[in-house]
């Protein structure tokens, strides 16, 4: 036999003893790792053991002491994955030099005690079975339809109320969802024009809608509704838009810089009006100063928050 060999046979019973010990262990292969790793040691220390130097004497020694100490296969976790207070000091006790302790017969206590958690998962398996069996015989009582009988014309007919009468169990109600939408164009374009996320919606929208004495329940405010409300308004005002805005006529866009009094102050800002004209008339849009403008745009940009990872260089 070969060195494997022989150290897998040894394995069994070494895992043997931890088990009686209850003592979670390492994996087999680990602890065939280690019993090789022993025997080497052996071997190298035989090479030698017609040389009685004092090196020699003193690893022979350690060697003896070795194995008067524990072969410990336990798991790197087995102090935090045992319950039982004496299975960890008695661990604890082996791990000392000498091994302090020693297993002792069967533990009366501790047998008794699994002995009665058995028969208490058993006593649960038969019941769950039981209750399994009578909810299937209940069912398929309460699906049988009636058919007319080749006697007579009679039917026979079990009620859901007879049916809970004898004791079958009532089939359980679904609570029903809110379904009423109270997310107008106008309240979704208010909610846009305030820039309210939907989340602060649904704060603001339950809170109006209790004061106003509205039972919440029956109203459909969460945030996905709001959300898949304020994207439905939009692409119908912006079909609106695209609609009403198609003229059929040419339309010249007109915009130029100029030095204009500020409203609020004396002082003269740099304005870029936009003129849009056409047959039939002209639309200016509002130009506000390049300052204003510039301060919009990096308050936008600034106040917004960032994720994590995105630079903020543009």
């Amino acid at each position: 036999m070969t060195l494997r060999d022989v150290t897998l046979a040894v394995t069994p019973m070494v895992a043997q003893f931890w088990d009686m010990a209850r003592i979670p262990m390492i994996r087999k292969d680990n602890i065939v790792t280690k019993i090789e790793k022993l025997h080497r040691e052996y071997e190298l220390l035989k090479k030698g053991r017609y040389r009685r130097s004092e090196a020699q004497i003193s690893k022979e020694k350690d060697f003896e002491v070795l194995l008067d100490n524990l072969f410990d296969v336990a798991h790197g976790n087995a102090l935090t994955m045992m319950t039982n207070q004496e299975d960890k000091e008695f661990l604890l006790a082996q791990r000392e030099p000498g091994r302090r302790g020693r297993m002792g017969g069967v533990d009366s206590v501790l047998a008794a005690q699994e002995t009665r958690q058995s028969l208490r998962l058993e006593k649960a398996a038969a019941f769950s079975a039981r209750k399994q069996e009578e909810a299937a015989a209940s069912s398929s009582v309460a699906q049988l339809e009636s058919s007319p009988s080749s006697s007579s014309n009679t039917s026979a007919v079990v009620s859901d109320e007879e049916y809970g009468a004898v004791g079958g169990a009532s089939p359980a109600k679904r609570a029903k969802r809110a379904t009423k939408n109270i997310v107008s164009p106008a309240l979704a374009a208010t909610l846009d024009r305030t820039k309210l996320t939907d989340r602060s919606a649904t704060y603001v929208l339950t809170e109006a809608a209790r004061c106003l004495g509205q039972n919440v329940e029956e109203l459909n405010i969460n945030r996905s509704s709001i959300r898949r409300q304020r994207l439905k308004h939009r692409a119908a005002m912006a079909s609106k838009i695209r609609e009403e805005f198609r003229s059929g006529t040419p339309l010249v866009v007109h915009w130029d810089g100029k030095l204009v009094m500020d409203l609020t102050t004396k002082e003269h800002v740099d304005r870029l009006p936009i003129i849009i004209s056409g047959i039939g008339g002209a639309n200016c849009s509002p130009s506000p100063s390049w300052a204003v403008a510039r301060e919009r745009a990096w308050r936008q940009r600034w106040s917004r928050p960032w994720r994590h990872g995105e630079s903020r260089i543009r």
